[in-house]
């Protein structure tokens, strides 16, 4: 589940500003059970507010009654957990504190151990410095991963431009610096509900500074949709392959095109699903529940310049590499063993990778390997 525990809305129970519930919320009255919750500089009409949206008044988790309504016997934690869930996203986790965090961890791992808790962090969150404070993501009793944006901006960078930079940081940095159980668990992701299409942002015009009346009804060409298309193909593979856990959202994988909120909140396109794409994805998910190196494989970036990557993932069941071309020529693979091309499903010693698309090889062993052009 997603859980914003920073913040409500101003037409809340809590704080009940329109008076929508029947219940006293903290905008009507300091005798509200919810009053103490939040911070009021001149009561009623002037409170504190995330990033200053007066519909989103800030909460604080770390006073008492606030924190037994989210962790204490009956609290949010417990009742959800109790019914099941596996866990929780939690929204802008550099805004919670620490304590809170380890809380809710303990709370939640009281009724399920396996359970998950996942925070909103967009840099390396391993040394992430938030408010004055380092926090204690990783250090064993807050957080079993976070939302890798360091690897979604490297990915696009790379893929759209071929700039090695951003995606050279996520994978020998980011990943390196997370434990391993952090680094096996990451959500990976390519689109979220805070940012543009996926589609979008590899082949369609830049959208900043154009009014939203235009974006909602921009579309790529089909020039431009068939470029996009095809990055997205490149930069999900190794997205796939990568340590941690794919995240998709929702339509990325059936061809959703979008520019900012809202425009990137679209409904699901029943019926017009791009199939090309959607087969794309469905492939790698299966690959991924084949085979158990990409779940706890070890990683080895083995080449990276702008016009090809090529990593592998070493552990159970062999050694795999992931062959990214992103350039506009084929790049011919000679092995010195032989092993399977696991898209096509074919017997290969050698391969020639066509322009602009990926491959995953599957190897007993370690083996030698030469790329050259034709």
């Amino acid at each position: 589940l997603d859980g914003v525990f920073n913040h409500t809305g101003a037409d809340s129970v809590y704080f009940n500003k329109k008076g929508r519930y029947p219940t006293l919320g903290a905008w009507q009255s300091k005798d509200s059970p919810y009053y103490d919750w939040y911070d009021f500089q001149h009561f009623p009409d002037r409170y504190t507010a995330w990033w200053g949206i007066p519909i989103l008044p800030r909460i604080h988790p770390d006073r008492p009654s606030c924190r037994r309504f989210f962790t204490g016997d009956g609290g949010v934690i417990p009742h959800y957990a109790a019914l099941g869930v596996a866990g929780f996203r939690l929204d802008v986790a550099d805004e919670l504190s620490d304590d809170f965090i380890a809380d809710i961890k303990k709370t939640l791992t009281k009724q399920n151990p396996a359970a998950t808790l996942y925070g909103e962090v967009w840099e390396d969150a391993s040394n992430k410095i938030a408010y004055d404070a380092r926090k204690r993501y990783y250090l064993g009793e807050e957080l079993d991963g976070v939302m890798n944006y360091p690897l979604r901006t490297g990915l696009i960078s790379y893929i759209k431009e071929g700039k090695t930079d951003a995606l050279s940081y996520a994978l020998l940095t980011v990943t390196a610096n997370a434990p391993k159980r952090i680094a096996d668990a990451q959500m990976n992701l390519l689109g979220t509900h805070d940012t543009e299409r996926v589609l979008t942002v590899l082949g369609g015009v830049e959208g900043d500074g154009l009014p939203n009346e235009e974006l909602a009804t921009l579309r790529m060409s089909t020039e431009q949709r068939d470029i996009a298309r095809e990055r997205l193909k490149m930069a999900y593979t190794a997205l796939a392959t990568l340590p941690g856990i794919p995240t998709v959202y929702y339509g990325d994988e059936a061809g959703l095109e979008g520019y900012h909120d809202p425009f990137n909140r679209m409904p699901f396109p029943w019926g017009r699903e791009d199939g090309e794409l959607l087969a794309h994805y469905r492939t790698l998910g299966a690959i991924r529940h084949k085979y158990a190196v990409y779940r706890e494989g070890e990683l080895v970036l083995l080449h990276l310049d702008e016009k090809l990557l090529v990593f592998a993932r070493i552990g159970q069941g062999g050694v795999f590499l992931t062959a990214v071309n992103r350039s506009d020529m084929p790049r011919v693979f000679s092995f010195s063993k032989k092993g399977r091309e696991l898209f096509s499903d074919t017997r290969i010693e050698n391969f020639t990778l066509a322009p602009r698309s990926s491959c995953i090889f599957k190897f007993r062993d370690l083996t030698e390997f030469e790329i050259s052009d034709i």
